[in-house]
């Protein structure tokens, strides 16, 4: 995982790139992004599609189905995506300050 903060016309800009790997076959669990804590706004950019299950505390596990060039508004929350297709997925999320 990678991160670039940046300040462009005043707002904060906080970017991730995330590279999540599937699981190796029947020998091991499925990677995982680390789980991270959104305090704004922001969006996701999918860069490199595949089948995701999105984690966020006090909820059920959120299977997702990323095409690439997907984009989607994130609200303020924790979260953790588990790559659970047979491909990596590469995702980049921003995160207004």
């Amino acid at each position: 995982m990678s991160a670039v903060f940046a300040v462009i016309a005043g707002l904060a800009i906080l970017a991730t790139g995330l590279i999540i790997l599937p699981p190796n076959g029947n020998e091991g669990p499925s990677e995982s992004a680390p789980t991270i804590r959104q305090t704004g706004p922001g969006a996701r950019f999918v860069v490199v599609g595949g089948t995701v299950t999105e984690k966020r505390a006090g909820h059920p596990d959120q299977p997702l189905v990323l095409k690439n060039h997907d984009f989607m508004t994130m609200s303020a929350e924790e979260r953790a995506i588990e790559n659970i297709g047979s491909s990596p997925v590469e995702l980049v999320e921003i995160e207004l300050k």
